[in-house]
């Protein structure tokens, strides 16, 4: 186990947290004093988004699509620790800044926003996104390297008209307190872009992103918005994509609530359901969205061999590309995941009770 693992679980959380907060992306530092990447590749490479809301088992697909010849999971590392098996722990990086709040889809909702206020707080946003979700990589990341940080800035350079370096910590934005932007000095200003060109140069940011890997097709985690199934948007920004959508038992995300105390997921049976169908709508969408398939957890248990030949013919994916299997995904392990509501207390019994009676189409009674 490496020290720095090591001292991340003695130190408090709060101190650790700050550590890493306080390490920032510098904008500038990667803007005028470096080579521009010389990187224009014309093939969309095959991405698949795997997704998922909530302990919804999607990682499973993931464990399940390693297993292929010529398809990488990326961002994946592995833990610097064990699992309860003695197996290392392999985590899959959500990749988050085209779906989350201040992200790239987020930030085409100003495109043509013309109030300078809005643009500087944008841009500032989509930074400030970035920073986090580079501190949370592990050191060997692709998204800790130079090369990331130099496609980021050449995007930024593409969007912004103006920047103006005030010298000293301005808060332009008064909101922006809360941010921590406490290196960033600048004013920022968005070009006058149509919304079409503006996705257009997404694509070319992320068609240069993917090509920093040599696999031809990649899956991520999580890779599109939650509740947003835009498919014209979603096209326009990775050409080449499909979706596996990834849903578990109600009862059972419930219990896992439950037992790992996850304060997101509600304790009460009633705000349970209403969060259950706000957090699952995509599934209602999903039958009018192309090139998306919807995979029960449970089933790729107990129904093992049907769910990998849907997998196959989804993604067209010979099988015989399927060369490790169970190596990462072992449905006699997972299988113990399944059922965990049962072993609940009485206590909640009334709210499981109400979950099943709601949910009840999304419940999985084995034959």
């Amino acid at each position: 186990m490496k020290l720095k693992y090591y001292l991340s679980q003695i130190l408090p959380y709060g101190l650790v947290k700050y550590i890493k907060e306080r390490r920032y992306f510098d904008l500038e530092g990667y803007n005028t004093n470096k080579e521009k990447n010389t990187l224009s590749p014309k093939i969309d490479k095959f991405i698949i988004s795997v997704q998922g809301f909530g302990y919804s088992g999607s990682g499973a697909v993931i464990d399940l699509l390693r297993e292929f010849e010529g398809i990488q999971v990326w961002g994946a590392y592995e833990e610097e620790s064990q699992d309860n098996l003695g197996k290392e722990k392999i985590i899959p990086i959500e990749i988050d800044f085209l779906r989350l709040s201040g992200g790239l889809f987020e930030l085409e909702r100003y495109i043509g926003c013309k109030n300078f206020f809005i643009n500087d707080a944008a841009i500032k946003r989509y930074i400030t996104l970035l920073n986090w979700f580079i501190n949370q990589q592990n050191p060997r990341s692709i998204f800790k390297s130079d090369k990331f940080k130099s496609l980021i800035s050449e995007f930024l350079d593409s969007i912004t008209d103006q920047r103006i370096n005030t010298g000293k910590e301005y808060q332009y934005n008064p909101f922006l307190k809360c941010e921590r932007e406490t290196k960033n000095n600048h004013i920022y200003f968005l070009k006058e872009l149509t919304l079409s060109e503006y996705r257009k140069i997404c694509a070319q940011f992320l068609r240069n992103l993917f090509s920093l890997v040599p696999a031809e097709t990649l899956v991520l985690d999580q890779l599109l918005m939650d509740g947003d199934l835009n498919y014209e948007r979603n096209k326009a920004y990775i050409p080449n994509h499909k979706i596996i959508m990834v849903y578990r038992d109600p009862r059972d995300v419930y219990a896992t609530g439950i037992i790992k105390d996850i304060n997101w997921i509600p304790k009460e049976g009633k705000e349970f359901v209403k969060w259950y169908h706000r957090m699952h709508s995509d599934l209602v969408q999903l039958p009018t969205y192309p090139d998306a398939l919807s995979i029960r957890f449970e089933d790729l248990i107990f129904e093992y061999k049907d769910s990998i030949e849907k997998i196959e013919n989804f993604l067209e994916i010979p099988a015989e590309k399927h060369v490790r299997k169970k190596a990462s995904f072992d449905p006699g392990i997972s299988k113990r995941n399944i059922g965990i509501y049962k072993n609940l207390p009485s206590e909640y019994k009334e709210d499981l009770s109400i979950i099943e009676r709601k949910l009840k189409s999304y419940c999985f009674d084995p034959a």
